[in-house]
């Protein structure tokens, strides 16, 4: 949790700021007390850049959600439907996942970001930063905490909406 300050490795005003795909939303990614996925983690971030004195080298972007169609980039109808159905009932797709309208909401969120990072890293933006991750869900299961790929959406979303060829993930 500690950083390091090391005043050589801070940007100026004029250096590029790094895009951070973050929302105060994002804190409502809660699967419940006692959970390990904590809803704070995403702010704590931010916190921790902030106290090794980078919080000037990010811009703060804002976070658009994913549509149904970017979920089916990936996810089967018959799955995106029983998402819909457990959200409303407040269900479980495994025992450490749980469906609710807030971790729906904070998911498609976070898919939608990639999105948008994928959009601006074409763009020449260089490196950013999304707190996705989400690579657990398959196309028609969830599981580890995950609803949705963001990673596949993402990959899929830059092979047949902007015409790549190759994908390379590291998944640290």
């Amino acid at each position: 949790e500690h950083l390091p300050h090391d005043s050589s490795s801070q940007y100026s005003e004029s250096h590029h700021q790094i895009p951070i795909f973050f929302s105060d939303q994002l804190a409502k990614f809660n699967f419940g007390q006692g959970h390990p996925f904590h809803p704070q983690r995403f702010a704590h971030f931010l916190k921790l850049l902030e106290r090794a004195g980078l919080d000037k080298s990010i811009r703060r972007m804002k976070l658009e959600p994913a549509t149904q169609e970017d979920l089916g980039l990936v996810h089967t109808d018959a799955y995106l439907a029983y998402i819909k159905h457990l959200e409303n009932i407040n269900g479980r797709i495994t025992m450490d996942t749980p469906v609710n309208p807030d971790v729906t909401e904070v998911q498609g969120l976070i898919v939608g970001s990639g999105l948008q990072a994928a959009d601006l890293v074409l763009k020449d933006e260089g490196i950013v930063h999304t707190f996705g991750g989400l690579h657990h869900a398959g196309s028609d299961y969830g599981e580890g905490f995950c609803l949705y790929n963001d990673v596949a959406i993402t990959a899929r979303g830059l092979i047949e909406r902007h015409g790549q060829k190759r994908i390379l993930i590291f998944d640290t």
